[in-house]
């Protein structure tokens, strides 16, 4: 009988940023897009696929005390001399680490939560960091939003 695979839960995750793990509230994976070239050739339509193009990545965060928005700034080397986000790239590629249920499996002794899936974003930088708003008549919690941009990501 094979065994059981659990499908991938939405919230089990944690996100590395240059060593620093975080918890996010959530996040959006990069996508994948291919250009397509549409030919005529007599009364046909061919379609070829052309140069493929990764999406950004975007964390929204919970802001805390602290001082979670300068830590997002100093991670890939922004500086508040006026030099722009987009200059700089992360030292260590920023990883998505998606791990398994762990626990106890219908057959079998318990096994450790281990890391299943690993999204590595290559080339990426801080493309944008929305702070939130603010608000006298809303007792919701301040939400920050970073735009990561990448060349291209690769999963294991």
């Amino acid at each position: 009988m094979p065994p059981w695979n659990e499908p991938l839960r939405k919230y089990r995750y944690l996100v590395d940023l240059n060593g620093i793990r975080t918890e996010c509230k959530s996040v959006q994976l990069p996508e994948f897009l291919t250009d397509i070239n549409e030919y005529k050739l007599i009364n046909h339509n061919i379609k070829i696929p052309g140069i493929g193009n990764w999406g950004d990545c975007i964390l929204s965060f919970i802001a805390t005390e602290t001082l979670l928005q300068k830590t997002f700034l100093r991670i890939p080397g922004y500086s508040s001399t006026g030099a722009t986000l987009s200059k700089y790239r992360f030292s260590t590629p920023p990883r998505i680490l998606i791990f398994d249920g762990g626990g106890a499996p219908i057959n079998g002794p318990p096994s450790p939560t281990r890391i299943v899936q690993t999204w590595t974003l290559h080339g990426a930088f801080v493309s944008s960091i929305n702070f939130g708003d603010l608000a006298y008549e809303s007792d919701d919690i301040i939400e920050v939003e970073m735009t990561i941009s990448l060349d291209y990501a690769s999963i294991s």
